[in-house]
């Protein structure tokens, strides 16, 4: 089966091509959402750091995480899915418009 022979190859490639090959997806989701996404532009614009800055994993510890209550506070009115759970004690729920099809991949 296909997806086991990527499964395979990501999960015993040497450490040094998977570490590169993080560092590159890190990049490239830190630049999609500072180019996007007005609530991570903030967040990082907050913490003085520019998009391109990400040039190490150890960077990684300088990005700001989020939150439920960043989650439940910023989702946008009117998305398909919705936010749920507004107290501490609530469980979080964020639904998105691709969820059954990402269900439908998960359980495969």
């Amino acid at each position: 089966m296909v997806w086991n022979e990527q499964v395979a190859k990501r999960d015993y490639m040497p450490n040094e091509e998977r570490r590169a090959l993080q560092l590159e997806r890190l990049q490239a989701t830190v630049q999609r959402v500072y180019g996007h996404v007005p609530f991570y532009r903030k967040a990082l614009n907050d913490q003085d750091i520019e998009q391109t800055a990400v040039r190490s994993l150890d960077d990684l510890t300088r990005l700001p995480f989020t939150t439920r209550h960043d989650l439940l506070d910023n989702y946008p009115p009117g998305s398909p899915g919705g936010a749920q759970g507004t107290s501490d004690s609530d469980p979080c729920f964020i639904g998105h418009q691709g969820q059954a099809q990402d269900c439908r991949l998960y359980t495969e």
